[in-house]
This record gives structure tokens, sequence and C-alpha cells, in this order.
């Protein structure tokens, strides 16, 4: 019970360090739902078989792409917990001074993840609906459909999939915490906020080039999905704009970074 209320204790003191940690939670949580929830809205759509089946074709691609889209946000919540232990790493050594175990500490590091996730994923799931509405309008929009039996729809297959996927996820990432406070040494945990991360600053030229290429491959990517999406027949055929538009996009971040590291 005390390491309970200790855990919130410290959640509300570090929430300037958590804001980003619940915001990419959030968001990823959000942009996974809506993917997974979108057949069960365009179900409701007035449109001509050629094209129905065209949308199924859409969503199914779609939620091969929210598999993808968990796997990224993996990775983002991995560093961004590496982030936020190394800004902990003193006050863990504090604890550890004062006698307290490892395995306390990485009790206290577990239940604050845990609640931060629960809190993350409900918040998400919100958003995730009330977006899930407007992706839905953009979707019949694009495809000219009849909006006579659009209704609000909450897609409990989705939110089920979503919370599936979420604690999987986000299982792996407490016990990577716990391990890599558990591993840690007092001195190390003493001055590690000391120690700068390792970074290489890239070429700003070949950022820059990198970076026009990016936009160009991306812009023609929306543009075949947006203008000649009646063209796209065959699962080859939208596979790759979905391709374009995944590689364009990692080195526009890529070469962007470069540039404001350099800047």
């Amino acid at each position: 019970m005390m390491l309970c209320k200790l855990s919130l204790k410290n959640i509300k003191k570090s929430m300037k360090d958590y804001a980003i940690y619940f915001f990419t939670l959030i968001l990823g949580v959000a942009i996974f739902y809506v993917f997974n929830a979108l057949d069960s809205q365009t179900v409701m759509m007035d449109v001509s078989q050629s094209t129905q089946e065209l949308i199924d074709l859409m969503m199914t691609m779609l939620s091969g792409v929210s598999v993808f889209v968990s796997l990224i946000l993996g990775f983002l919540i991995i560093y961004a917990s590496r982030f936020l232990i190394k800004r902990r790493n003193k006050e863990f050594g504090i604890y550890l001074t004062l006698g307290m175990s490892k395995r306390k500490i990485s009790f206290i590091l577990f239940l604050e993840t845990l609640f931060i996730g629960i809190i993350s994923l409900l918040v998400g799931l919100g958003l995730g609906v009330l977006l899930s509405q407007v992706m839905s309008l953009v979707v019949a929009n694009m495809f000219e459909a009849n909006l006579t039996k659009f209704a609000f729809v909450f897609s409990s297959s989705a939110c089920m999939k979503t919370m599936i996927y979420f604690s999987m996820m986000y299982l792996l990432v407490m016990i990577f915490n716990t391990i890599s406070v558990s591993k840690c040494k007092l001195i190390d945990l003493l001055n590690g906020a000391k120690t700068s991360e390792k970074m290489k600053i890239k070429n700003p030229y070949l950022c820059m080039i990198i970076f026009i290429i990016s936009c160009s491959v991306l812009g023609r990517a929306y543009y075949t999905v947006t203008h000649d999406f009646l063209t796209l027949q065959e699962v080859t055929d939208i596979l790759k704009p979905i391709i374009m538009g995944a590689v364009s996009t990692f080195f526009i971040f890529w070469s962007l970074s470069g540039l404001i590291l350099r800047i």
C-alpha cells in the first residue's frame, strides 16, 4: 500500500517529464483503434458492389498497417521509458542509499508504468472513438457514399484488439524497465543524469537532398490514394502507395532530425 502511494506521488511529481510519454501512448492507442474500427462504420455506407469490394480491401490493408504502427509505437515507448528512467536515476540511487532494495524500486517503477498505461489506454480509446467517426466521414466522402445510414458506432472488436495489442506491448516495456533498473549499480544511478547520449551528427547536405526526395515521394503516395484511388484494384496496387508513404515518412523524420540537430 505504501509503495502504491509512493508510485502515485512520483507520477504527480514527475508529471512534466511524463507528459510526452502520455502523449505518445494516447496517440498510439487512438491511431490503432481508428485503423481497426473503420470496417464497423463502412458496412453502413450505401455504395456500389465494386466500391464495397475496394473498401473491404482497404480495410484489410489498414488492419495490417495497424500492426506495423504498434511495432513503431513499441520502439517509441521503450525509448521514452529509457529517457524517463535516466532522468530519475539519481532518485533511484537515493532510494538505494536509504536502504530500499532493488526489488522494491523495480516494483515502484512497475506500478508507475502500470498506472500510466491504464490511464493512457482509457484516454486513448476515448479519443480513438471520436476520431474514428471523423475518419469514417472522410472515407465516406472519398468514395462519395450515401451518408443517410451514418451513425455513431463503437467497435467492440477494435476496442478488444487495441487492448490486447497494447497490453502485450506494454507488458514487455514494463519487464524491460524492471530489468534495466534491477541491473543498475548504485554509482551508475547516482551519476546517470550526468551522462549524455552519444549522437552522430548527420551530413546537412545529404539530409536536405533526402528530405526533398522524401517529401516528393510522400506527396505522390498521397495523390495516388486521394485522386487515383479508383485505379487501385489489386493488392499490389494498394501496397505500393502504402510502402512509399511509410518509407518516405521515415526518411522525412530521419533527415529533418539531422537538420535540426545540426542547427
